[in-house]
């Protein structure tokens, strides 16, 4: 069993606290809509999200992931509705919202955050809807290697044909050192070091773990995943982020344990990182 690295909030406080929170922006959400007034829905999703990574860590039952994916897909249906109004449905209830086009939180990698607990807690029928949404985003973003990666998420997952070059393309992105970066001007491609090694050290690994999983290679995809989770730990202590609490569980990793169990792969490396019960769908969503 590899450990989670030391935390030293007081989490279960923290529980507490974000608990209140959440049942707090559950009812002013709705009483703000019902109002007729502006909502961002985006920034309320955080608290929900927030919320089931402590809840994960203290080993809760009951996680409100739901809520956040609910909440982020409605936020880009709405984002990316070319009518003045919508109509949504969020915790079985219908309600007509105002359109929007700020295009804020719209990129490929929120698509892929959504996606991640999509597939964690095995949601069809949003699977379904973040792949009607996945070409808007796409066109939000030139990044090569997002771009590429979600051609590989989506092939993993059957939208597309798969091709056996994927994974020699990201690479060959990654050490071309190309990123978009995001200006006054607008984005633009740029070469960039830091972009190439955090690529290459934090995302490409989670990419070849889904190629090998695909192709169903358990012996190397347990290999890959056991050094990733040695790696990302000391990189946690080492940059002295362990209190950050978005690397206390890895959603992105578990997204891909989950789409490896359901592959048939069986997982022998057991961490805090990602907790089996939750890539087993035992935890109740």
């Amino acid at each position: 069993m590899l450990k989670r690295h030391d935390i030293n909030r007081d989490i279960s406080k923290e529980f507490e606290i974000v608990q209140g929170r959440f049942d707090k922006n559950k009812r002013k959400l709705f009483k703000r809509i019902k109002q007729g007034a502006s909502v961002n829905l985006n920034g309320y999703k955080d608290t929900p999200y927030q919320l089931s990574i402590i809840a994960l860590v203290l080993s809760k039952k009951s996680i409100e992931l739901l809520q956040y994916l609910e909440l982020g897909i409605r936020h880009l249906e709405r984002e990316f509705c070319t009518d003045s109004t919508l109509k949504i449905k969020l915790s079985d209830q219908e309600l007509e919202i105002e359109s929007t086009n700020e295009r804020s939180g719209t990129s490929i990698f929120d698509w892929w955050k959504l996606f991640n607990v999509a597939s964690i807690i095995r949601n069809e029928e949003f699977k379904k809807d973040l792949y009607g949404l996945i070409d808007n985003c796409m066109n939000e973003s030139k990044d090569p290697f997002w771009r590429r990666s979600m051609d590989l998420i989506l092939m993993c997952n059957e939208k597309k044909e798969f091709q056996e070059s994927i994974l020699s393309d990201l690479k060959s992105i990654v050490n071309s050192g190309v990123v978009e970066f995001h200006g006054l001007d607008g984005n633009k491609l740029v070469k960039s070091k830091d972009g190439k090694d955090i690529r290459e050290m934090m995302w490409l690994p989670i990419m070849e773990l889904y190629y090998v999983a695909y192709n169903k290679e358990e012996i190397i995809f347990n290999k890959l995943l056991e050094k990733y989770l040695i790696f990302k730990k000391q990189w946690i202590i080492n940059n002295k982020e362990e209190d950050n609490s978005s690397y206390w569980i890895d959603f992105p990793l578990l997204a891909c344990c989950s789409y490896a169990f359901d592959k048939n792969i069986k997982i022998t490396i057991e961490s805090e990182y990602i907790p089996s019960s939750v890539y087993k769908g035992v935890v109740n969503f």
